[in-house]
């Protein structure tokens, strides 16, 4: 399992990537993940702190 990370300030726009990736991942069957989509950077660093065997895209 991959996992992906959206980091986007804009919710609209962190929203609109969300359902893009989601539907291509429904589409081409991937075995991947959104983790995490959040506006704060910080926290995608926290969680990959605490999680450090993670494979994983960033947006």
């Amino acid at each position: 399992m991959l996992s992906i990370f959206i980091c986007e300030d804009n919710t609209i726009h962190r929203r609109t990537i969300e359902g893009y990736i989601q539907n291509y991942l429904l589409i081409e069957e991937l075995d991947m993940t959104i983790e995490l989509s959040t506006d704060d950077p910080y926290e995608i660093i926290s969680y990959l702190e605490k999680t450090p065997s993670i494979m994983a895209f960033i947006f």
